[in-house]
């Protein structure tokens, strides 16, 4: 499984990362830090999922935002991407843009048990279809 991480906070892309490996066994993870790489992943390689932030702010790298990259996704990339924010427009765009699944990002343990449901809702997803 290719699992794509879009997040430019460390402490929360190590615990995506985390509850990934501790979930589900023989993934590949890529990691994106700003928008420019997380759109050239998306260009150069297929992911089974896509965890996306809002803000993309990382101080090495020029800003932008989660929701240009979403703009960008087939409607089939949407379809296994969870949207990560405290930004609640840009949750309510991925809502209307057919995203997995929306949370709030609050602190490392919130986001460490989010992501532990996300995955239990993408697991019950992708059997039913």
């Amino acid at each position: 499984m290719k699992i794509l991480i879009v997040e430019d906070m460390f402490p929360f892309q190590d615990a995506i990362e985390m509850c990934i490996q501790d979930l589900l066994s023989n993934t590949e993870i890529t990691k994106a830090l700003s928008e420019k790489q997380a759109l050239e992943a998306i260009n150069n390689e297929i992911f089974d999922l896509i965890i996306l932030d809002g803000k993309l702010e990382h101080p090495m790298h020029t800003k932008g935002h989660g929701r240009n990259v979403l703009a960008k996704l087939s409607d089939e990339q949407k379809k296994i991407t969870i949207i990560n924010s405290a930004d609640v427009d840009f949750v309510y765009e991925g809502k209307n843009n057919g995203t997995l699944y929306l949370s709030n990002k609050n602190n490392e343990e919130d986001l460490t048990e989010i992501v532990k449901k996300l995955f239990s809702l993408w697991v019950i997803k992708i059997i039913a279809a």
